[in-house]
């Protein structure tokens, strides 16, 4: 299995829609701390694929325990300053980008930080978006096949048509 976990930027302070616009899900979510309910640390796994594979990894991430995932209301007010993030991880398998994983900038507790990841990263790794690399590959397949059986039917009916010409002309 090739799995691989790009060390490329990490660290570096990012903005999460500088670059990326609207072509990207986000599953945001916050480990609570054990010891202290108070204490949360926010993370957010940023991906490609957006059909259903976001779900999936929320799915997966609400299986832990000291996981909460973010409302739509909260992530509303966590996105009012989208550049206080930090890139903990990217992870791909078989070439296929499957998302990265940030931690706020605000996230001060680095043990809870690492355990975050850890579990973002899990959650990539046991996740895979199939069904938008199966349309991927599918559309164009069948798209293809459409055409070609079109223009196979129209084929028919012009020698059809142009037999029955003759046949009425004879």
């Amino acid at each position: 299995m090739s799995k691989n976990y790009n060390n490329e930027r990490i660290d570096e302070s990012v903005c999460l829609y500088k670059f990326t616009g609207v072509f990207h899900s986000y599953t945001y979510f916050n480990l609570v701390n054990e010891n202290d309910i108070n204490s949360k640390t926010l993370i957010v796994i940023r991906s490609a694929w957006l059909i259903s594979y976001q779900d999936k990894l929320a799915d997966s991430l609400s299986k832990n325990t000291n996981v909460e995932l973010l409302s739509k209301d909260d992530i509303k007010l966590v996105e009012q300053n989208n550049c206080d993030w930090l890139n903990k991880a990217n992870f791909e398998e078989f070439a296929v980008k499957k998302g990265s994983v940030f931690s706020n900038i605000y996230n001060n507790n680095t043990e809870q930080v690492k355990k975050a990841v850890s579990l973002a990263t899990k959650a990539l790794d046991n996740n895979y978006p199939a069904v938008e690399i199966s349309m991927l590959v599918l559309i164009p397949i069948i798209s293809v096949l459409l055409i070609l059986f079109s223009a196979i039917w129209l084929d028919e009916r012009k020698i059809k048509k142009a037999n029955n010409y003759q046949l009425s002309q004879a």
